[in-house]
């Protein structure tokens, strides 16, 4: 039960960080990742540790895969609304 507390902790740090940054747009990809990467890190340490399964691993990998699109796609639109602004 001791190997939960990280991800949740993770977890817990990007929903605050998506609460209080609804008007910066950096902060919620930010805030995303490290939700993202907190489901994964559980997924990892309940596949791998506790039934020794491939499975979780592949999965968790795939989310950060996804993760890693989302925060680009992001930043990409955030630059492009920056650029749109300046004109």
């Amino acid at each position: 039960m001791l190997f939960n507390i990280l991800p949740l902790f993770l977890f817990l740090v990007g929903m605050i960080g998506l609460w209080r940054g609804k008007k910066n747009i950096i902060l919620m990809i930010i805030s995303l990742e490290v939700m993202l990467l907190g489901v994964s890190l559980h997924y990892v340490l309940m596949g791998w540790g506790i039934y020794g399964d491939m499975k979780m691993l592949i999965f968790a990998i795939f989310l950060l895969s996804i993760g890693a699109a989302e925060s680009a796609i992001g930043l990409a639109l955030a630059i492009a609304y920056y650029k749109y602004s300046l004109k």
